[in-house]
């Protein structure tokens, strides 16, 4: 049977050695974290002996386990390193427990590369701020093409006004309407004394129609909620990179935002509107029958 480790308890974790990983996978028991925080993904992030570069390790949660499949990546470097389980809820992160890993050394070891779950982590957001490039690329190109049929409109546009303006589309005068019925007092109306009559009658008065209830009793206080643990110090992360991504994506948005700003500016008297898939629009101007221009 597979060894169970407490994450609470649990210190040292020998993981295998240089070439020789004889025991694949290690069990941790994260049970009482999983009744505490339903739904929540964990994760272990690793640091190899003497590597400040950390990665996320090939785990899942199976039940109450969380299972670590150890690949040569991970044994790669000889010596005690670090781990840390994370618990991630929503755009919330903690950090559970850490914990020291051992790998044992062989004389024919051979250097392994960082494994593939670093590779990925590291390219998760240098993607993301490549398919955000690619994004507002399109949708700069879509303004751009939109700026020519913009500026036509508002040339349309502007000529419209104008015959609207010198009074082209408007009719000849209709025939004169029926004299209307002549309303009654009584039963089409009623004056102004009359209505606060009315007023008068149906308001109900304090002491007469109605009294004021008695106060209620007072409930009583609550019992005080226990105190949360202590938190778990943050362990620091070098975010160098995924800043400089960010400060670049930043960047185009800005970019973006001015150009179509520009455009806007130059055109007062239609609207453009972009959606987030980068489709431009312009809002149409409508004249009915009577001559009247609405936008």
């Amino acid at each position: 049977m597979e060894r169970i480790y407490s994450a609470d308890d649990l210190q040292l974790l020998y993981i295998g050695r240089q070439t020789d990983n004889d025991l694949p996978k290690r069990y941790i028991d994260v049970g009482p974290y999983v009744e505490m925080y339903p739904g929540a993904h964990f994760d272990i992030v690793v640091f190899r002996p003497d590597e400040d570069v950390s990665y996320f390790a090939d785990a899942a949660l199976e039940g109450r386990t969380l299972i670590w499949t150890i690949h040569d990546g991970d044994v790669a470097v000889p010596g005690r390193g670090r781990a840390h389980i994370i618990i991630s809820e929503g755009e919330g992160r903690h950090n559970l427990h850490d914990f020291i890993t051992e790998i044992g050394e062989t004389e024919q070891a051979e250097m392994v590369e960082v494994p593939e779950p670093a590779e990925s982590w590291v390219h998760r957001v240098i993607d993301a701020k490549n398919a955000a490039n690619t994004a507002a690329n399109a949708a700069l190109e879509a303004v751009i093409s939109a700026d020519q049929s913009a500026q036509d409109a508002a040339e349309a546009l502007n000529e419209l006004q104008e015959r609207i303006e010198s009074g082209e589309f408007k009719g000849e005068p209709g025939d004169p309407g029926k004299d209307g019925a002549t309303p009654v007092k009584g039963v089409d109306y009623f004056t102004a004394e009359e209505q606060d009559a009315f007023k008068r009658a149906v308001t109900p008065v304090k002491g007469v129609d109605y009294r004021d209830g008695r106060d209620g009793i007072d409930g009583k206080d609550g019992l005080n909620g226990r105190d949360g643990r202590d938190g778990i110090d943050a362990t620091p992360y070098d975010d160098t990179e995924i800043r400089a991504a960010v400060s670049d994506l930043k960047d185009d948005v800005v970019n973006l935002i001015n150009r179509v700003t520009d455009i806007e500016n130059n055109a007062e008297s239609y609207t453009l509107r972009i959606d987030a898939d980068g489709n431009a629009t312009l809002t149409a101007l409508h004249v009915d029958e009577n001559g009247n221009a609405t936008i």
